[in-house]
């Protein structure tokens, strides 16, 4: 018979066999000893962390992340003012004012200086008032007419810029500290000489407009406004009435471009201002940005060559000439002095630093009506140019009255010396500046392998396709290579030429960077009315020879140079490449290898732009042939084109 079997029974064996313990033979009769099971732990489950908290970990990185990449980006390149920024008349002042610094309540106490004293437009006024008070009964009817209304305008403006910038005192201080002369502070019977030299410059234009042309950088452009409210215009403006009062016409021209180097636009007097042909009697200078820390062999040659261009068509006195400069440029300020004081040339030269002048001002809790909303520019907000070193509209304006000040006062200098019962001496005006009057080498450096830049005997000539020019085309003078398209008239925000034109030839046109710029412009009216523009003739390997004609018998040297860009691949033609040279040469059929100028005034962000050819032959033709070819191999792109933007030479 069958035996039932419990189920327990079953079901608990196996489990007893697991739970026995495992025992190791024996040897040598060793009681053995029981194995410890190895126990498998398992690891605990790890609870997985809630969505939200991780939501916040990636996104706090993120944002760390965004902050550094736009704080990088904002200190390489400063941020555009915005409508709030330029509502904001305390926060924002000049980049060399501290934003931390207290308000003050007023402004120190200042002294004026024997020159102020004597002869600025104030003392002018209510010295020689009071002294001559009765030749007013002398003069002639007809001269106390037109003495009477210059007059009262004289003290409208005077009234009208102090109601802008502050007290009598202040302002007379203001004008003393922005403004550097360098005629002296002259005595109580004899006036500055340099005061004397600009009267004397009023009188000798009775007949005809006196003419001023302005040259230099972004600032005097007036980027970030529009055209007309940059600070010549304004100077212009507030001028002309007074200078109708003496039946005088007032001419003004603002030439500057933005981003160009004092060469090679200073070869081009003419093609700018028509500096000998039109009698141009003030120019000026502004390029200090490009120019740094006081580099002075960029002003010299700028101020030889204003002699050379002036005295071409006849010997007459060289044109009045004002910087716009950084207080912090000792030596360009000591180099024009030595050649006022010690040579007599340019004694009338005038030097604006405005930053020193107007910090007391705008540290006033409540500064004066000129210096509110000095950080507001003219222009809509975010228009191109509204950077921290271009000069907003408010001191735009300061820069104007601050030269028509300076000319008011010699204006009335002039006047009074014209009374026969004035106490003024009679006006003794300087003679005219000799080519044997400028040092033979030049002040500023030891360098004179380059004549061109600091002779004074010989003619020069320019060709250039910058504007605003007046006229010496490049296009003037190109015989062959230049492919013929209606891209010089053609709006800007067309495409750039494609390929297929580098092709064939050379191509005038734009660069990428100076095509996206003047697209921002044309968003506004009239482009902001700003009419400068950096045009070239670009070549590439595939283009083929540039056949230039130079109109000349003796040709002592020629200069042929680049457009400047700030933005260019490294691979892109640059003439100071340490590889290869990228263009090949011939004058009259030879191939010539020329100089790489590296003087500084020639340099644009530190790349040279010119190179020069000197023992040129003479030709028989009255002809001179200049050939250029793109040589390297590898330039086959447009974005690496070589460009010629500019050919000068010297006779």
């Amino acid at each position: 018979m069958l035996e039932t079997i419990d189920d327990t029974t079953i079901s608990e064996e196996p489990r007893r066999r697991r739970r026995q313990k495992q025992t190791l033979p024996l040897h040598n009769d060793v009681e053995p000893k029981p194995l410890r099971k190895k126990k498998r732990r398992r690891r605990a489950q790890q609870q997985e962390e809630p969505f939200w908290k991780l939501v916040l970990q990636v996104g706090f990185c993120l944002l760390i992340l965004v902050v550094v990449v736009v704080g990088l980006f904002r200190y390489i390149c400063p941020r555009e003012i915005t409508e709030e920024d330029n509502n904001d008349d305390d926060s924002i002042m000049l980049q060399e004012h501290d934003e931390t610094s207290i308000k003050q309540q007023k402004l120190p106490v200042w002294e004026l200086s024997e020159r102020s004293n004597h002869y600025d437009a104030y003392a002018l006024f209510e010295r020689f008032k009071k002294a001559d008070s009765d030749s007013w009964f002398w003069m002639s009817k007809e001269k106390e007419i037109k003495n009477d209304k210059f007059w009262k305008l004289a003290q409208g403006l005077r009234e009208q810029f102090k109601a802008l910038y502050g007290e009598e005192t202040a302002v007379r201080v203001l004008l003393e500290r922005g403004l550097s002369t360098f005629g002296g502070n002259g005595s109580n019977t004899t006036p500055p000489a340099d005061l004397v030299a600009t009267a004397c410059r009023f009188r000798n234009h009775q007949d005809h407009p006196f003419k001023i042309a302005f040259g230099g950088y972004s600032v005097t452009v007036g980027r970030g406004n529009y055209f007309h409210q940059s600070y010549p215009f304004v100077m212009q403006e507030i001028l002309e009435p007074i200078f109708h009062s003496l039946q005088m016409e007032l001419h003004v021209r603002n030439a500057a471009i933005g981003g160009v180097p004092s060469f090679p636009y200073g070869w081009c007097f003419e093609n700018f201002w028509q500096l000998a042909s039109e009698r141009i009697d003030v120019v000026s200078w502004d390029y200090s940005m490009n120019e740094a820390g006081g580099i002075s062999e960029g002003i010299e040659a700028y101020l030889r060559q204003i002699y050379a261009t002036t005295n071409r068509e006849e010997k007459r006195r060289m044109p009045l000439l004002i910087v716009k400069d950084t207080h912090l440029a000792k030596g360009r300020q000591k180099l024009l002095q030595n050649y006022a004081e010690k040579y007599g040339i340019a004694t009338d030269t005038i030097v604006m630093h405005s930053d020193p002048a107007v910090l007391p001002f705008l540290s006033l809790s409540k500064p004066p009506p000129g210096f509110q909303n000095w950080r507001k520019f003219g222009a809509p907000p975010g228009a191109p140019g509204q950077e921290a070193h271009h000069p907003a509209m408010a001191e735009h304006t300061l820069l104007g009255w601050m030269l028509v000040m300076h000319f008011l006062a010699a204006l009335e200098l002039y006047v009074l010396s014209e009374l026969e019962e004035s106490s003024l001496p009679p006006l003794t005006c300087p003679l005219e500046e000799t080519s044997s009057d400028f040092p033979t080498q030049p002040l500023s450096t030891n360098d004179t392998t380059s004549s061109i830049l600091f002779d004074t005997k010989h003619r020069i000539h320019c060709r250039t396709s910058y504007e605003p020019i007046v006229s010496g085309r490049l296009t003037e003078i190109v015989k062959s290579g230049m492919i013929t398209s209606n891209e010089e008239n053609s709006p800007l925000f067309m495409p750039k030429m494609g390929l297929h034109e580098y092709n064939q030839g050379w191509v005038l046109d734009y660069s990428e960077s100076e095509r996206l710029a003047k697209r921002k412009l044309d968003r506004y009216d009239n482009g902001l009315g700003f009419v400068d523009s950096k045009q070239a003739l670009y070549g590439i390997y595939n283009s083929g020879p540039l056949e230039f004609q130079i109109p000349s018998v003796s040709v002592k040297s020629i200069v042929v140079c680049q457009v400047n860009e700030r933005e260019r691949p490294l691979e892109s033609c640059r003439l100071d490449s340490k590889k290869i040279m990228p263009m090949e040469f011939w004058i009259q059929g030879k191939n010539t290898t020329g100089k790489i100028l590296t003087q500084p005034g020639t340099l644009y962000l530190g790349h040279s732009l010119c190179v020069q050819f000197s023992n040129i032959p003479t030709s028989k033709n009255m002809i001179m042939n200049l050939t250029i070819r793109v040589k390297d191999i590898h330039i086959r792109r447009k974005e690496w084109a070589c460009s010629i933007s500019h050919v000068i030479w010297e006779e």
